[in-house]
């Protein structure tokens, strides 16, 4: 996180990456140098222009808009599939990509899009729904490949093969709506199954939260740093009938639905704050509410 002045009424911030989202805040300041508002975050999605990527079977050189690139891994043939490098093309796309080691893990971030694969398994959770796909993401040489139709499907791509050269181009313009591939596999959990599971997590969840907002560490454009202090976040209501409501103090600051997310057993809360779907997840000793790296933390209401 990073803070710096502003002492104009317009501003360009040039150190940004094309599917990413950013969050900004803003704090007016008196004469005396004391802050007197701060506003809530405001949501910024940098969306690239189309990108061009054109791949080669057995071949590490690939081009993204005509220039030229070197991969960890060629593409290749599996059981019929063709297997492309992931961290390669979904950053060529514009989209962040996180690893966790631990639980063998990556997070693809596109715009309000999230995608979560692990490796040796072929399901993946793309938006909170659970897809399939052909052949388990795998790691070869160190880099992590999926089936190319996963990214034609899912970041919504038109993929191309010249069987002459077997070169694949990769370009924006695929599918407004993702293929529900799996839709008949995930059936095959059972509605009991799914049900009891649904049932333990919600009795977790209902009932009254203490809300924490913590306090964050702040590094100015000049290197020095400072820490501000976290703040009571009010209390948040979960009720059985797929309600909640915040308040602050004897005030209502809002309310709406939330949904059960089976498949990670977490809650989203629609509209929690400032418009956004913050999602519920348990914790050691109670929740955290996050939205776009934002979070509060609750703790059981006494």
């Amino acid at each position: 996180m990073t803070d710096f002045r502003l002492d104009k009424t317009e501003f360009t911030d040039k150190y940004v990456l094309a599917g990413h989202i950013y969050l900004y805040k803003f704090v007016a300041y008196n004469a005396a140098g004391k802050a007197v508002y701060v506003s809530p975050p405001v949501k910024v999605s940098i969306v690239a222009a189309d990108n061009v990527i054109v791949l080669q079977l057995d071949s590490t050189d690939a081009l993204i808009n005509g220039k030229a690139h070197q991969l960890n891994v060629a593409p290749f043939l599996l059981d019929g599939r063709t297997m492309v490098p992931l961290r390669f093309v979904s950053e060529a796309l514009g989209a962040e990509v996180e690893w966790d080691g631990d639980k063998q893990k990556i997070t693809l971030l596109l715009g309000d899009q999230t995608m979560i694969l692990h490796v040796d398994s072929s399901e993946a959770i793309v938006d909170g729904k659970t897809i399939f796909m052909d052949v388990p993401a795998t790691i070869v040489n160190g880099s992590t490949v999926v089936p190319i139709r996963f990214v034609g499907e899912n970041f919504r791509q038109e993929i191309t093969f010249d069987d002459a050269t077997k070169t694949i181009t990769i370009k924006g313009g695929g599918t407004e709506n993702p293929s529900q591939s799996g839709a008949d596999e995930e059936q095959a959990y059972g509605e009991d199954e799914s049900e009891y599971e649904a049932d333990a997590h919600l009795a977790y969840f209902l009932g009254e939260w203490s809300m924490w907002v913590p306090g964050t560490g702040l590094v100015s454009a000049d290197g020095s740093g400072r820490y501000v202090n976290g703040v009571d976040g009010g209390t948040l209501y979960i009720y059985e009938d797929g309600t909640f409501e915040h308040y602050n103090g004897s005030k209502k600051t809002t309310d709406g639905e939330w949904t059960i997310r089976e498949q990670s057993g977490t809650l989203e809360l629609t509209g929690y704050k400032w418009g956004w779907d913050w999602i519920v997840s348990q914790t050691d000793d109670g929740i955290k509410v996050s939205s776009y790296g934002v979070y509060e933390t609750g703790s059981r209401a006494e």
